[in-house]
């Protein structure tokens, strides 16, 4: 069992990724106690999963077709926006 393959690494940035940023812009914002990511890594999770439902749409629209490969910056725009844009905001 490769624990280190391209696959199992996407998949971890996909549902991983969004929600520590909102987290982290939501520490930025609204000031508390220190957080310990080492035990909010299902919320983090949680988040991303609350991402990925809201954004279904434009995730879809992305993969159909020869989108990705005919519009390859417009595609590589979009998936910023959807992992590191959106839940910034």
């Amino acid at each position: 069992m490769d624990i280190w393959n391209v696959e199992k690494l996407t998949l971890l940035l996909v549902f991983f990724l969004p929600g520590f940023i909102s987290m982290k812009v939501y520490d930025l914002m609204v000031p508390g106690e220190r957080r310990d990511f080492s035990k909010s890594l299902f919320e983090a999770i949680s988040y991303s999963t609350l991402n990925f439902a809201a954004l279904f749409w434009l995730i879809v629209i992305g993969q159909t077709g020869d989108f990705n490969r005919r519009h390859f910056v417009l595609y590589s725009l979009s998936v910023a926006v959807i992992m590191v844009g959106v839940p910034a905001v």
